[in-house]
């Protein structure tokens, strides 16, 4: 039995193509009425030809400016010393229950640890940063976002900062239609809608 499937000059494993066929689904999910055909290819089509790994840069912490810091204690260390993350094997998150239109940023946290998940945070933060800042329309920021994957806002909550006013915060991307995306430190204290999602990986239990 064949067990792989050529994609123009590449291969791509069966399993990658369940990894696909569940993101697909995710993207159909967050329509109302589904996509057509079409647009349900082209979008496939998209998540083959994207190589969507990427690997994780040191954050500049003078980026936010003086006075801030890094909470040591908040670091979700199994992150921090990842090699490579694969985009198409993370989850976005919005910890939302049922019934729930909002959910104030520190209670969001808590069902993140909770969860048990791999919490994304500054590392892979900077290495999407870096590669919008290099790609623009074709960084991986802007794929995730044009194959329906996220909607116009990202967050890392693997690491958590302090301002100078004693405010705890978590970094993330917002995109606007006409300036594209741009980056800032979040109040924890804040409320998060259902589009407002976090990046995590399943746990890998041995």
């Amino acid at each position: 039995m064949e067990t792989e499937k050529t994609v123009q000059d590449g291969k791509i494993t069966n399993e990658e193509l369940g990894t696909l066929q569940r993101k697909l689904d995710e993207v159909k999910l967050r329509t109302k009425k589904g996509l057509p055909l079409p647009l349900v290819l082209n979008k496939l089509q998209q998540l083959i030809e994207t190589s969507f790994k990427i690997t994780p840069k040191p954050f500049d912490l003078s980026m936010l400016g003086d006075g801030w810091e890094e909470l040591e204690g908040e670091k979700d260390k199994r992150s921090a010393n990842l090699q490579e993350v694969d985009l198409l094997k993370v989850k976005f998150v919005s910890c939302l229950e049922t019934g729930e239109a909002l959910i104030k940023g520190e209670e969001k946290l808590c069902r993140l640890k909770e969860s048990g998940d791999v919490l994304h945070g500054s590392a892979l933060f900077m290495a999407l940063w870096e590669d919008y800042q290099e790609k623009k329309e074709n960084s991986l920021l802007e794929q995730l976002y044009q194959t329906g994957l996220i909607k116009g806002y990202l967050d890392f909550p693997g690491n958590v900062f302090r301002s100078p006013d004693g405010r705890r915060c978590v970094l993330y991307f917002a995109r606007d239609s006409a300036d594209g995306w741009r980056w800032l430190a979040f109040w924890l204290e804040r409320g998060w809608r259902v589009g407002d999602l976090s990046v995590v990986s399943p746990a890998i239990v041995s």
